[in-house]
């Protein structure tokens, strides 16, 4: 079974009775699934009910995912965006067979289509917070530059491009980074932004990582200028030039290249037409325009 596969038959599977039972035990109250929220990737995402609030429910593929996101969330409370309150952790996989995590509810949809202007001031509002001292292990994990491999084909120079910003990344300055900032989990209702969520991947890490990321997703959706929008957002809200941009640009289209197969339902989730196809097309005309640069 793929990875792919997999996630989809977590994300499908329905929660089951017995280990609701354990989950109410544990908050102390009743609770009922209300439904499954999109867009996720390799966990499924539920609302949930009590008598006295609403949660978010995510169970997750990998051991180490929740812990690591319990974690994470914990230090995103000192960012000035709203961000999911952590609320129960169940590591070993006690409730469902899987490791899981409990949070608070936020309201809103994803923000489609994409707002590249919003996304780049709160980008820089998330890198202004500062890092606790000392950082914490969790926030020092190696990074995607750090443990990138090649293990598809790409176009010329990239790989060579890649192994460069690795030999010079880990001298960068670094901010504190969600690492996977993008549309998908950007929360926005009535025209604001109710919060930022899916804090798994935050570390500690050189700000033109994030920037790249999501300049590559608004390359895939919309297309158009919406990465280079979304950047003069950014660098006038942070009062910074993002330094190896193209770099890191590089970096983000490959990992699109190489995992974009497996987003195709975190986006057709949420309302967008999107297949491999066009994510590999336009990751790839991201990198060759990063190239050129």
């Amino acid at each position: 079974m793929t990875w792919i596969d997999g996630s989809r038959r977590l994300r499908a599977s329905a929660l089951a009775e017995d280990g609701l039972r354990r989950l109410a035990g544990a908050l102390g109250e009743s609770v009922e699934p209300r439904r499954p929220l999109h867009g996720g990737v390799s966990s499924s995402v539920y609302e949930l009910e009590t008598p006295t609030r609403r949660l978010v429910l995510k169970r997750f593929r990998f051991d180490d995912a929740a812990p690591l996101e319990w974690e994470r969330l914990h230090l995103a409370r000192d960012v000035a965006v709203r961000t999911p309150e952590p609320v129960l952790l169940d590591a070993e996989g006690q409730w469902f067979g899987v490791p899981a995590l409990v949070t608070t509810y936020l309201d809103g949809v994803s923000m489609y289509p994409p707002e590249p202007e919003v996304l780049g001031r709160l980008l820089a509002t998330i890198h202004a917070t500062p890092l606790p001292e000392p950082v914490p292990a969790v926030m020092l994990r190696a990074a995607l530059w750090a443990v990138w491999e090649a293990r598809v084909p790409f176009p010329a120079g990239v790989v060579e491009a890649i192994g460069e910003l690795k030999a010079i990344a880990g001298r960068e300055p670094v901010v504190f980074s969600h690492c996977d900032f993008h549309p998908g989990n950007v929360l926005v209702s009535g025209g604001d932004v109710t919060g930022v969520v899916d804090w798994a991947n935050a570390r500690a890490a050189p700000a033109g990582l994030d920037v790249a990321l999501c300049r590559c997703d608004l390359a895939v959706e919309p297309g158009g200028d919406g990465p280079d929008r979304f950047l003069s957002s950014y660098e006038h809200a942070s009062g910074r030039t993002v330094a190896r941009r193209p770099l890191w640009d590089l970096l983000a289209a490959a990992r699109a290249i190489e995992n974009g197969d497996g987003w195709v339902d975190a986006w057709t989730d949420t309302g967008v037409e999107m297949t491999a196809a066009r994510i590999r097309e336009r990751a790839v005309a991201f990198a060759e325009r990063a190239l050129a640069e």
